[in-house]
């Protein structure tokens, strides 16, 4: 799945499914981590967790990440900092 861009102000947005992964990876800017919880390995459709300077993301199965104009990563799913 392709990188969308929408609205207007620049923004892009990837959508969290296991095709994406590699592109996710890249997708997420420096010095973010992703990884995916222990307990949630051995799911088909596990949520994903993304570490910023700002705070830690949780991403359901099938959510948006979405990068605004400065890089800044919001998640439709919401924040658990």
């Amino acid at each position: 799945m392709p990188v969308i861009r929408f609205g207007e102000k620049p923004k892009e947005a990837m959508q969290w499914v296991w095709e994406n992964w590699n592109k996710i990876c890249d997708f997420v800017p420096s010095p973010s981590v992703l990884y995916i919880p222990e307990e949630e390995k051995e799911k088909k459709q596990p949520s994903l967790r993304i570490r910023t300077p700002d705070g830690e993301y949780k991403v359901e199965y099938g959510n948006w990440i979405v990068k605004g104009i400065l890089g800044k990563i919001c998640i439709d799913g919401g924040n658990i900092k």
